[in-house]
């Protein structure tokens, strides 16, 4: 059976990913994790043309290549099911500090 294209990642980029914690999250909360996978490939594709457009005319190029790089953080996010109930991103704490880094560049 062929895998579906919403798991066409490199897993290696991504700061936090357990393969483990993607397998449970399959079993526990499919219709989920399948959307957060959906979302998290089209901001790559977003992010993808954010980047090929950054040096038209008219576009500011940095602020384009910024934003790119924000889509694939939250992209990465999702892809590591930190977005989940009790994820990284979900998780109440005391310490409303910044958020960590997800996408290893």
């Amino acid at each position: 059976m062929p895998t579906p294209r919403i798991f066409d990642f490199d897993t290696e980029r991504l700061a936090d990913y357990n393969e483990h914690r993607m397998n449970r999250a399959l079993i526990e909360q499919p219709q989920l994790i399948v959307n957060h996978l959906h979302i998290a490939k089209a901001l790559d594709g977003w992010a993808t043309r954010m980047e090929e457009n950054a040096t038209e005319a008219g576009s500011d190029e940095q602020f384009d290549k910024g934003y790119a790089k924000a889509l694939r953080e939250v992209s990465a996010h999702l892809r590591q099911c930190d977005y989940l109930p009790g994820g990284a991103m979900i998780e109440e704490s005391e310490d409303d500090g910044p958020p960590p880094l997800a996408f290893g560049v």
